[in-house]
């Protein structure tokens, strides 16, 4: 299994220059080679200086990929965010150590692990990314993607799966397992932080970073159906309550 871990920050909060520090100290630290690794498909060595590599870039962002590794930093600029996505094998991915490191950079918002193949098909809109893959979505609900014609089609409609995530401004809706939630959260999204550390299914626990730490399931979220699909909409309701149906989309 893939496991991702996306890390949400205020936009500017983090520097691409501190996140591909993270990537060297980590890698460093866990004897991970640092070449054979490509950005925007050129050729990258993660021992060279963080200027260096930038000037590779050519932008004050990337995305590196390589030896089973997936490493982006951009920005969302119209929602006011800065993203740091980690994508591995999960037994590589040590989610625990890139959130502490990361957490000693800049102060983080929410951060969350996802099973990668489940997290891409729960927000799988467009048709031709089921019939590039030989899926059928005859069974799946549809609805008008809102555009005027020739543009206008249907597509189909991911907003009552429990792993969807939905951009807002500040953050982003979405769960995982775990979780990681910074002081900042709470007042984006109107959630009640003792009201979720009162449940004891969420295992909720403080880090010395000042994050709130949750595990509502012992492996990352693969399905939406049964009680893994059920914990998802109960974690969804207390950590957005002003979100979906009859509140703020």
């Amino acid at each position: 299994m893939r496991a991702k871990l996306e890390i949400v920050f205020e936009r500017y909060r983090l520097p691409a220059e501190k996140a591909l520090a993270v990537i060297h100290s980590i890698f460093s630290e866990r004897g991970l080679p640092l070449q054979g690794f490509k950005l925007y498909g050129k050729p990258v060595d993660l021992a060279q200086p963080v200027s260096r590599i930038l000037k590779v870039a050519g932008r004050p962002h990337f995305s590196i990929e390589g030896r089973g590794w997936s490493l982006t930093r951009s920005t969302v600029a119209n929602h006011a965010i800065d993203l740091f996505m980690i994508k591995s094998d999960i037994a590589l991915l040590s989610a625990e150590q890139w959130v502490k490191e990361v957490a000693s950079e800049a102060q983080i918002t929410q951060a969350w692990v996802v099973n990668s193949e489940y997290d891409y098909w729960q927000n799988a809109f467009d048709p031709l990314q089921y019939t590039a893959n030989g899926r059928s979505y005859d069974h799946l609900p549809m609805r008008p993607n809102g555009l005027p014609p020739p543009l206008n089609k249907d597509i189909i409609d991911t907003s009552q799966n429990p792993g969807r995530r939905v951009m807002h401004v500040g953050y982003i809706e979405a769960v995982g397992s775990p979780m990681w939630l910074g002081p900042g959260f709470w007042k984006l999204t109107g959630a009640d932080k003792q009201r979720l550390i009162d449940e004891p299914w969420a295992n909720c626990v403080e880090t010395a970073e000042g994050l709130l730490r949750i595990q509502p399931s012992d492996e990352p979220f693969a399905s939406a159906e049964g009680e893994a699909g059920e914990i998802q909409r109960r974690l969804r309701s207390l950590l957005y309550p002003l979100d979906g149906i009859g509140g703020r989309a």
